[in-house]
């Protein structure tokens, strides 16, 4: 399986992982022109290999989680010191 990178860019955002444990994660997530450094803390989700239309590939890989489960396999702070919060209390119950 691909790991999700440790650094990566999607939206116009930049996404820099700052802890991890098992599919728990915490990234710093930047835009250019923005000032403030958000911090999302997500369940890291699993997407199997796929084969396109195109005939091309996709590995089985890690993935942040969709818009859509935003609130239920990740969450959006305004300070690293909340976003590790968040973390600890997933953590425990894992």
């Amino acid at each position: 399986m691909q790991s999700i990178d440790p650094l990566f860019k999607s939206n116009g955002f930049t996404f820099k992982l700052i802890q991890r444990e098992g599919k728990l994660a915490i990234f710093g997530k930047t835009k250019p022109n923005h000032s403030r450094v958000t911090w999302e803390v997500v369940k890291l989700q699993t997407h199997k290999a796929h084969t396109w239309p195109s005939g091309e590939t996709s590995p089985e890989r890690e993935a942040m989680p969709s818009p859509e489960s935003w609130g239920t396999l990740g969450w959006s702070y305004l300070t690293l010191q909340d976003a590790r919060r968040r973390f600890a209390s997933l953590a425990t119950m894992a």
